[in-house]
Order: C-alpha cells, then sequence, then structure tokens
C-alpha cells in the first residue's frame, strides 16, 4: 500500500460535489480509545474565521453522534470504489451494534490524536470548532423539512448537528 503524504488543504484539487455525494466519506471519531466511522453524503469544505474547515452534518440518533460530542477531531475519509461495501455497512449499521471498524477489516491510524484509516486514499484530520443545531426555524423551505425531518427514530423530527472542523492536516495517496 502506497505511503501517506502530507498536502496542503489549500492545494487541494477535488470534484468536491461528486466527492461527497457520489463516492461517500466516513465521518469517523473516537470516544475512550475506540473509533467509530459513520457514511456520509452530505457536508461542505470552505472558509471560516480566516481558516480552511469541513462542514459535516449528524443527526443526534446516530451513535457517532456521542463520539463527535467527546472528542476535540473528527476525521473525514476518502476511499477507491472497491470499499464500497464497507462505505455502506457504515452508513446502514449503528457502532451501537457491531463494531464497525472490525465488520470492515479497517486498520485504524491516528494522527494530532484524531483517527483514521490507512485502507483511505484521501484523509482531512479536523479540530472541531462549532457545533449548531439545525432547528425548525431555521428551516425555510417545507419540502426540506417534510422530506428529512418528519419521522425521526423516536416518531418526531430527527434533526441534524451542522459540525465545523479545522482542516489541520490533509494526507493523500
Amino acid at each position: 500500500m502506497q505511503t501517506f503524504r502530507e498536502i496542503d488543504p489549500f492545494a487541494l484539487d477535488l470534484r468536491l460535489f461528486h466527492l461527497i455525494r457520489d463516492e461517500w466519506m466516513l465521518v469517523t471519531a473516537a470516544r475512550e480509545g475506540r473509533a467509530n466511522p459513520m457514511t456520509a453524503s452530505w457536508g461542505g469544505l470552505g472558509m471560516i474565521w480566516g481558516k480552511p474547515a469541513a462542514f459535516i452534518f449528524v443527526r443526534e440518533s446516530r451513535y457517532t453522534h456521542d463520539f463527535l460530542d467527546a472528542s476535540e477531531g473528527f476525521s473525514l475519509t476518502f476511499f477507491e470504489e472497491r470499499y464500497r461495501p464497507q462505505l455502506e455497512l457504515c452508513g446502514e449499521r449503528s457502532g451501537r451494534e457491531l463494531d464497525k471498524v472490525e465488520a470492515c477489516g479497517f486498520t485504524v491510524q491516528s494522527a494530532l490524536g484524531i483517527p483514521y484509516f490507512a485502507e483511505s486514499n484521501l484523509v482531512m484530520l479536523c479540530r472541531k470548532m462549532a457545533r449548531q443545531r439545525i432547528e425548525p426555524e431555521g428551516l425555510y423551505l417545507p419540502e426540506v423539512m417534510a422530506e428529512f425531518y418528519a419521522d425521526g427514530p423516536g416518531g418526531g423530527p430527527d434533526y441534524h448537528d451542522l459540525y465545523i472542523g479545522e482542516i489541520q492536516k490533509v494526507l493523500s495517496r
């Protein structure tokens, strides 16, 4: 397996919309020495407070939400197509019911105290900067409320929290 090389976040040349929507990513954080990944196809990159940043959206009901709240940072990892079954598992199954890292056969590595996977081909290590709940008062499109927030696991809406992370290090193959 080719080794990672560090690249400047400003040197990233990505087809970002395709990468996140179609190829997906794993959002991973650690709690009490255990890493938990979650597949995500929502998010973005940009600038805030003068820093390169990643924006991710995680529902409060997701097990990964607890890990994000307990950690100081998170990773976004992107994979080759051959890892699609593992990304599907990480999106369909909860870390409450199985160890997704073990089930996927992933190798956990760590940098800056943040877990990521040796099998990935692009890693963004992020330090948490902010978390903000998506509230119904802030949703301007009724179709968004109807399609994405009508019924959560408890019968009511299951809103996302927006996490903003400073991209501190990017690793690429």
